[in-house]
């Protein structure tokens, strides 16, 4: 008789609201108020932590979710700052080129800047490269 009582209790509590008891079964006529209080108290206890249960998967989930979120959002500015990164790296080599080529005139005027100062030495002009070298700022020359 226990065991049948604690079946159907047990049934009652996985199926809520899908077995209405009208009247107490034969088998519970004999069972005292004690007891029956007892597995009422028990089935209060059982759903009040299924009710517990229920809120924490609820807060589990939420969190879930929340750092879902936080996973995507992250993810996508990863995604962005590789982007800018690439594009980073892009202007980098386009100024690296331009450097290059600066850096080849650079030397080219500085050769060509010798060649004249080469050639003017030898040619014996320097009374003009002495009136030049004298000079305290070319600009006003």
């Amino acid at each position: 008789m226990q065991a049948l009582l604690s079946l159907l209790l047990l049934i009652a509590l996985l199926w809520p609201g899908q077995f209405l008891l009208v009247a107490p079964p034969a088998a519970w006529a004999g069972a005292s108020q004690k007891q029956l209080q007892e597995k009422q108290k028990k089935l209060e206890r059982i759903r009040n932590l299924k009710k517990q249960v229920i809120l924490k998967e609820k807060r589990v989930t939420t969190n879930i979710l929340r750092n879902q979120k936080r996973i995507e959002s992250t993810a996508t500015s990863l995604k962005q700052k590789a982007e800018q990164l690439e594009q980073a790296k892009g202007g980098l080599t386009s100024l690296e080129k331009q450097l290059d080529v600066a850096l080849g005139e650079q030397k080219k005027l500085s050769d060509e800047v010798g060649h004249r100062l080469r050639s003017f030495y030898m040619g014996e002009h320097l009374g003009m490269l002495d009136v030049l070298l004298d000079a305290a700022n070319i600009s006003t020359f």
